[in-house]
This record gives structure tokens, C-alpha cells and sequence, in this order.
């Protein structure tokens, strides 16, 4: 997966929305495939999901679960 780093200015992610809307279907699709998106839903949907996720901070975007909150394997839970 491709990992991203937002240093877009705010004029660079005007410019990736407006080329995100003239690409076919079909490119959206595989893109998505390529970052690890989910593909389905309306072609709004799936601007949006790259849009975010190129815009969005790495850092902010994935935060990992402490070990602690993470489920023990052999452990009963209610």
C-alpha cells in the first residue's frame, strides 16, 4: 500500500479534486485497488476515499490499538 504524507498546499488539493473528477470509472477502480480502498459505491463515494486518504495525514489517519486493548488469546471476556 501506498503510504502518504499530507504536504499539499491548500491550492494543490483543490487541483487533485477537480483531476480526481476526470478520471473514468474504471481508473477510479484501479486506483483504489492500488491504495488498499474499497472500491464500491457511487463514484462521488469513491473521489472522496482518495481524496481523504491523499489529504489526510499518515499520522493522524492510522493510529494503532495499544497492546493492552487488544484481545489476549485464551483469555474469557463476557
Amino acid at each position: 500500500m501506498i503510504e502518504f504524507t499530507s504536504s499539499l498546499t491548500v491550492q494543490e488539493q483543490k487541483t487533485f479534486l477537480a483531476a480526481l473528477n476526470y478520471f473514468l470509472a474504471d481508473e477510479l477502480i484501479t486506483l483504489c485497488a492500488e491504495l488498499g480502498l474499497p472500491a464500491s459505491g457511487q463514484r462521488h463515494e469513491i473521489i472522496e476515499r482518495i481524496y481523504r486518504l491523499v489529504t489526510t495525514p499518515t499520522k493522524a489517519a492510522r493510529h494503532a490499538l495499544p497492546k493492552a486493548s487488544l484481545a489476549q488469546e485464551g483469555a474469557a471476556y463476557p
